[in-house]
């Protein structure tokens, strides 16, 4: 069984104020219009972990000045720390799938620098595989990642399940041969993995 991180294992980050006054944006700047910079180029930061580069497209597009070194470090740890917050019915439910012999995995969108962070959580010794876009240089929804994990797992498509919360990262792993579920919580994915004769 493969997890997505962000919005399934672990919460929605609730850094994006910290990260605001720390990046120095204008005092004026609303929640959405952050929110919107802070987006605009993440998935080119998952992919190729240039956290300069992405703290500084950040700033500009909120109105900030460019970042120094220092900046740019303290942002990286007030991220990881935003995204460190885990979902409890979620692990509540990882918990009892690795209690009862299923192999766990992770495969998520992030940047290298998380990588490190979630490989210091706890829980992390339940998952045997913790891939990392930013780490391995390929993305959701691209083919060649999931042909990655397969790899990884060294298990046929068919007897792997991965669950996301963003349609297209589901349907991709569809197209490599992976059973993709929807994420739309912890109790309807348990629902559905018993549906598919995994006792929990």
């Amino acid at each position: 069984m493969v997890f997505d991180l962000g919005g399934v294992v672990l919460r929605e980050t609730d850094g994006l104020r910290d990260l605001a006054e720390r990046i120095g944006a204008p005092s004026d700047i609303t929640a959405a219009e952050f929110r919107s910079a802070y987006y605009a180029t993440r998935l080119d930061y998952d992919l190729h972990s240039d956290s300069e580069l992405y703290w500084t497209q950040v700033a500009l597009a909120c109105g900030a000045s460019e970042p120094r070194s220092a900046d740019i470090a303290d942002l990286t740890a007030i991220d990881n720390v935003g995204w460190s917050h885990v979902d409890s019915a979620t692990m509540d439910l990882i918990v009892a799938l690795y209690r009862a012999g299923v192999a766990l995995a992770v495969l998520s969108n992030a940047p290298a620098a998380m990588g490190d962070m979630i490989r210091g959580q706890s829980w992390a010794g339940m998952f045997q595989h913790i891939v990392i876009s930013g780490e391995i240089g390929m993305i959701k929804p691209d083919l060649a990642i999931y042909e990655a994990l397969l790899k990884a797992l060294d298990v046929p498509a068919p007897t792997v399940a991965f669950t996301d919360d963003r349609a297209d990262n589901v349907a991709g792993a569809a197209a490599a041969g992976i059973r993709g579920i929807p994420f739309t919580g912890a109790d309807a994915l348990r629902q559905r993995l018993q549906n598919l004769g995994v006792s929990i």
